[in-house]
């Protein structure tokens, strides 16, 4: 018989509560990426917004 699920060794690492990919000492540096890059995602889409709202009142 199999105990589906809890054996840990069988189990997916995301399961588990480990790093989805790269080893565990870079999760910090991947955390740090993955946040600039959204925030460059963000600001950048608030640029364009802003260029077009300006662009509308220019004559």
């Amino acid at each position: 018989m199999s105990a589906k699920g809890n054996d840990s060794e069988k189990r997916h690492r995301h399961d588990v509560g480990e790093v989805s990919h790269g080893a565990v000492t870079h999760e910090k540096v991947t955390r740090a990426i993955q946040y600039t890059l959204a925030m460059t995602v963000i600001a950048s889409a608030l640029l364009v917004v802003y260029a077009m709202s300006a662009a509308a009142f220019v004559q």
